[in-house]
C-alpha cells in the first residue's frame, strides 16, 4: 500500500506501507489529524506486482478515519 498527502507526486515518491501475506485489513499508524491521504493498493506474487489500484482518499480525525 502507497499513501501520500500529496497525491500530485509520482507514487515512487509515496510512503509504503507494508502488509502482511494474505491479508484483508492493515492499519497505519502515525497519521496526521484532520488531512486528506490519497492511498493506492497493489497484490504481489512470486510473479511480481500487480496494478495499483486507483486513488482512495481517506480524511482523519481524532484518531478514526471517516
Amino acid at each position: 500500500m502507497y499513501y501520500t498527502l500529496t497525491p500530485d507526486l509520482p507514487v515512487s515518491l509515496w510512503t509504503v506501507h507494508e502488509v502482511g501475506d494474505n491479508s484483508l485489513l492493515t492499519s497505519i499508524t502515525n497519521l496526521v489529524q484532520d488531512r486528506t491521504y490519497s492511498l493506492r493498493v497493489l497484490a504481489y506474487t512470486d510473479v511480481g506486482d500487480g496494478p495499483l489500484s486507483h486513488v482512495i482518499s481517506v480524511n482523519t480525525s481524532a484518531g478514526r478515519c471517516r
